[in-house]
């Protein structure tokens, strides 16, 4: 986690496109300083230091989110500059996965000389629905108004 603050931390200072941050640099910086303070003392078997480290893991991890979510909005104003600004503040952008898959698969069964097929399953449409005219309209045969 220190190492992933440091980078933000860097790549927030001095910049043009997120001049003001929330929280504060100055607040990440301590925040992260008391983590990695903390992180000594649990590597020096320090009595009680995991605890202590935890909570301060848990004020930087909330702090993170916040600037994460700062960024969000500054390129959610902005979508021409959105992915320079991502990238500015030392994120990356999420990919959408794409999963196509073989309209048919064949494979080898259990038994010899068997084959399994498995294909792609299809949308499902809803039945049309009718109109209230429709429904309200007598049908052929019928003594109708």
């Amino acid at each position: 986690m220190g190492p992933f603050a440091e980078s933000i931390i860097t790549a927030l200072t001095d910049n043009p496109s997120l001049p003001s941050p929330t929280p504060p640099l100055t607040t990440l910086n301590a925040d992260l300083a008391a983590f990695q303070a903390a992180e000594s003392a649990v590597l020096a078997r320090a009595k009680g230091a995991v605890e202590t480290r935890n909570a301060k893991l848990v004020t930087l991890k909330n702090d993170l989110e916040l600037t994460m979510a700062y960024v969000q909005s500054v390129a959610n104003a902005n979508a021409s500059t959105a992915e320079a600004v991502i990238e500015g503040a030392g994120l990356t952008l999420r990919k959408t996965a794409s999963r196509n898959k073989a309209p048919l698969a064949v494979e080898q069964g259990s038994v010899s000389g068997s084959v399994k097929i498995a294909a792609k399953a299809v949308a499902r449409r809803a039945p049309p629905a009718l109109s209230p005219l429709a429904a309200a309209r007598p049908g052929p045969g019928s003594n109708g108004p």
